[in-house]
């Protein structure tokens, strides 16, 4: 169990393991991506060259299954999810697109349920070079739900006549294969690393690339292959021994493993150089990655204001008594105390991040950004502070939400759906909230004043304010 997880995620260095999604996407980013919407998934991409003067996009997705909802059958369960993936040009016009059906079974609902269980896929999308919009959308069959993300990616030509390299496909595995399985490639299983996070308790960058357009010749001569990792700034922190090896032909696929035990915790570039010794032509290309590592316990301030910030991180998901511990605790006492409850909370010590806290911490982010209220001075509060925020936090995203707009005692029925929006005096909106994980549980959530403020007057969840009267008390 390593303490680092815990401080990765309290100093907020990297809040989730993927860049939030992009609504709108601003630029081409070679980073991955998140979903929003009510499924949680990640997305990452490769090109490379495909025929006739076109390219090739993978498309990698982790998707996180406590977000899909499953149905019993003989042996176990099973979600059925489609999955949409589409370019679109800088004018909006689809230039490719794949879709499919997906069955994923689980042994049972605990492991379906797991918000640390997830799966992979990749998908291909043809199409020729450019800039363009990849969108990403995942729906949960049978149900409403579905999650979306969209981000940029720039497909280079591969077909320009001069020595070339495909994008880095950065990988959590790499074996040679005999058989086609999900993730075969040319000889090679690659098991896509979609977060670009490695894990120091195994400090080995795996990668994936392609060289294309070689010169021929009567002796097929060689290839110099040199990797290097730079920091931030673009210094080189480790420059790997170079290699030399026979040209394939015109083109050729390299898989590597590269030690990083010596690599301090941070944010790195890989750099791969080619050059065709024939002809003294040298491309490189590049691919962000993370290797997180164990960080110095003091990086926790102890001031007042840190000390009080690591307290509202926890303050809905402790006991108690952990909250009067706390409370009772010397400055270093309360880090050692965070530490360990973070260290509680991590449900596999041998992934590189913490997934509990992950979550949570993305729960955080997702009150703030959407349940805040804008009022007076008085009336404005964090979405962390809201009734709304806190809910969101302990039991996660609602399976279904219900807008209705109330009357007062003097005005007629109350109005459900789109049409109970905007203009309707006398009526105080309301929404509903419902779980359906462990039973049916519902949280009814009143605008009182109009004023965005949404407080929570009803629920049937045990251990919340339950007040099935709730109606009278206007």
């Amino acid at each position: 169990m390593h303490r680092w997880r815990v401080i990765f995620f309290i100093v907020l260095s990297t809040l989730l393991s993927f860049q939030r999604a992009r609504a709108a996407p601003s630029g081409p980013d070679d980073g991955p991506a998140l979903s929003v919407g009510d499924i949680l998934f990640g997305v990452d991409a490769t090109s490379f060259r495909g025929a006739q003067g076109m390219a090739y996009v993978e498309v990698y997705l982790q998707v996180h299954t406590s977000y899909l909802r499953f149905t019993s059958e003989e042996k176990g369960y099973k979600g059925i999810i489609t999955v949409q993936a589409s370019l679109r040009d800088s004018s909006g016009q689809e230039v490719s697109r794949s879709e499919r059906t997906k069955t994923v079974p689980v042994s049972s609902l605990e492991q379906a349920q797991s918000r640390y269980n997830v799966i992979l896929d990749q998908i291909a999308l043809p199409s020729p070079p450019g800039d363009y919009t990849l969108q990403v959308t995942i729906t949960n069959q049978g149900t409403e739900r579905m999650g979306q993300c969209a981000r940029r990616i720039h497909i280079p030509s591969y077909d320009g006549g001069g020595l070339t390299l495909s994008q880095i496909q950065l990988a959590s595995d790499i074996h040679r294969a005999e058989k086609e399985g999900a993730f075969f490639k040319k000889g090679f299983e690659v098991v896509p690393n979609v977060t670009h996070i490695f894990p120091s308790t195994s400090p080995t960058l795996h990668f994936y690339f392609e060289v294309y357009n070689l010169k021929e010749a009567p002796e097929k001569g060689s290839l110099s292959l040199q990797y290097t990792i730079l920091d931030a700034s673009e210094f080189p922190v480790i420059t790997y021994p170079s290699k030399r090896i026979l040209k394939p032909g015109t083109s050729g696929v390299k898989a590597e493993s590269l030690d990083m035990t010596d690599l301090p915790g941070g944010d790195y570039t890989l750099q791969v150089e080619v050059q065709d010794d024939l002809t003294g032509q040298v491309v490189r290309s590049r691919r962000r990655f993370q290797l997180a590592q164990p960080i110095a316990e003091q990086l926790l301030a102890t001031d007042e204001a840190s000390l009080h910030r690591y307290y509202d991180h926890i303050k809905y998901i402790a006991t108690a008594k952990e909250l009067r511990a706390y409370k009772g605790l010397t400055p270093e006492g309360k880090v050692r105390f965070i530490l360990d409850f973070w260290k509680r909370k991590d449900p596999d010590p041998e992934t590189p991040v913490n997934e509990f806290a992950q979550e949570h911490f993305r729960r955080i982010a997702y009150s703030d950004a959407h349940f805040a209220s804008m009022g007076s001075r008085s009336q404005t509060k964090r979405g962390t502070d809201t009734d709304m925020g806190r809910v969101y936090i302990k039991y996660g995203p609602p399976d279904e939400v219900e807008d209705q707009l109330m009357p007062t005692a003097d005005t007629g029925q109350s109005e459900v759906g789109p049409s109970a929006v905007g203009g309707n005096l006398g009526r105080k909106p309301v929404q509903i909230w419902y779980y359906d994980t462990m039973g049916r549980y519902l949280f009814i959530f009143r605008d009182r004043y109009g004023l965005g403020v949404y407080e929570l007057v009803h629920s049937t969840m045990p251990g919340e304010h339950y007040d099935p009267e709730w109606r009278e008390r206007q």
